[in-house]
């Protein structure tokens, strides 16, 4: 769990591949009236854990089942704490956590004592997520006695519901876990292949401020940073929470890969500090670079004069690339679309999923026009100077040329011919596209105004 503490007397991830290769885990069927045969398994899906459901065949089943760990010698203890991840899925009953001193390690779970410690942990109630979740600290020194200790999760299912519970990261430590407080920075940035996370499993705290608020692709939740550019953006699984966009929050969850996908989920501490003074810039960054660097997943980024050269790229996503390569563009944050042949300036947090980044626009603002598909043919040249303008530019086009500028909105607000000289002194600060039509054939260039 990414924890500083002095001794650590029992540790299980279920790595090694089955139940048993860590530590010598048992199971005992209580009740399984319908004989199912369900009980206590390896899951696999994004790392090994602990799982349990009473729903096969198309329905559940009564169930009662208990997954016991191997006898452990705690009597050197004096401060004697417990922890573990976990996830609940779907409605029914709470895994039951009890603790025994005198179980003979084979026998039925009724021909020992057991004490139930469950209210020593919080139990995660997000029964929509898979996420893991952190138990928190549960202190069990006054529950242990004598040189053999085992600890058990009972799991009880209903012939009319059962959820589905998964339980990994047991641990057993001298003194509570102490969660560091990192950087965003130190949560991402890797050079391993693959680059999952160094905090990878690791509950931490960090804080950083809202760049963008997410939908289902990513997890609902939301993206901080904490410094602009590469490494320092991640996006927080939180269905609990809804902080602004601006917003500076500090978070304490557990980081996980959710399919090379860094992310913090289980969020057990959430603080809103309110609106930030300080605000992240976004990366200028290639197509390319958005579509292939892991050090700007999570991070807000600009991509400029990029065309869309696939409006529909399935599942919602278009295409853009300005001419180093592709990316798709999503609509995890905000529902947008690509004219094809249009250029834009996108700007959008980097999300991964289906193998796969994807730059998330988040509102309007964040897509600008600055070509039309109708006017990139450009065989005519011609040149608009002074750019950056702010009273009068000279165009360099026939004198028989049309003269069409438009705001970002596609609004048009000059329109002139035979002349080459053009006041634009009533335009605001801003981005604009000149237009000259010569013969029936339209060319475009980008003007700013100061």
């Amino acid at each position: 769990m990414g924890a500083a503490h002095a001794q650590i007397y029992f540790s299980d991830d279920f790595e090694g591949g089955t139940l048993t290769a860590n530590n010598a885990w048992t199971t005992q069927v209580v009740a399984d009236p319908d004989v199912t045969g369900e009980d206590w398994e390896l899951g696999t899906v994004g790392g090994n854990y602990a799982r349990i459901s009473n729903y096969t065949g198309g329905a559940n089943h009564v169930l009662n089942s208990w997954f016991i760990s191997p006898s452990i010698d705690l009597s050197a203890g004096t401060a004697i704490y417990m922890n573990f991840n976990m996830t609940k899925r779907y409605a029914g009953d709470d895994i039951v956590v009890h603790i025994s001193n005198d179980y003979d390690g084979s026998s039925a779970p009724s021909s020992a004592t057991w004490t139930d410690i469950t209210s020593l942990f919080t139990l995660d109630t997000d029964i929509n997520s898979w996420s893991f979740v952190p138990s928190g600290d549960g202190d069990i020194s006054t529950y242990v006695s004598g040189t053999s200790t085992y600890i058990a999760f009972e799991y009880i299912g209903g012939a009319s519901d059962g959820s589905t519970w998964e339980v990994d990261d047991v641990q057993i430590q001298e003194g509570a876990t102490t969660i560091p407080t990192l950087t965003i920075y130190d949560i991402q940035y890797t050079l391993a292949d693959p680059a999952d996370s160094p905090e990878d499993g690791n509950v931490v705290t960090t804080s950083g401020v809202v760049t963008s608020v997410s939908g289902g692709d990513s997890g609902d939740g939301y993206f901080i940073q904490d410094a602009d550019g590469s490494w320092n953006g991640i996006v927080v699984v939180d269905g609990t929470n809804t902080p602004a966009v601006g917003d500076s929050v500090e978070i304490t969850g557990t980081v996980e890969e959710n399919f090379d996908f860094t992310r913090i989920a289980g969020v057990s501490s959430f603080t809103n500090h309110g609106a930030s003074t300080w605000q992240p810039t976004a990366a200028t960054v290639s197509s390319n670079d958005a579509a292939t660097l892991e050090e700007y997943e999570g991070v807000l980024v600009t991509i400029m004069a990029t065309e869309c050269t696939n409006d529909n790229a399935g599942f919602g996503l278009w295409e853009t690339n300005d001419g180093s390569g592709a990316v798709n563009v999503d609509d995890d944050c905000f529902d947008n679309s690509g004219v094809l042949g249009n250029w834009y300036d996108l700007t959008g947090v980097i999300s991964y999923s289906f193998s796969e980044y994807k730059i998330n626009p988040r509102t309007g603002a964040d897509q600008v026009i600055v070509e039309y598909a109708t006017i990139v043919d450009n065989a005519i040249e011609f040149e608009v100077y002074p750019n950056p303008a702010s009273d009068l530019v000279t165009i360099t086009a026939q004198a028989e040329a049309q003269i069409n500028v438009y705001a970002m909105t596609g609004a048009l607000v000059i329109s002139t011919n035979n002349e080459t000289k053009i006041d634009v002194s009533a335009l605001e600060a801003g981005i604009y596209t000149v237009v000259v039509t010569e013969n029936g054939v339209s060319a475009s260039q980008r003007l700013v105004i100061q």
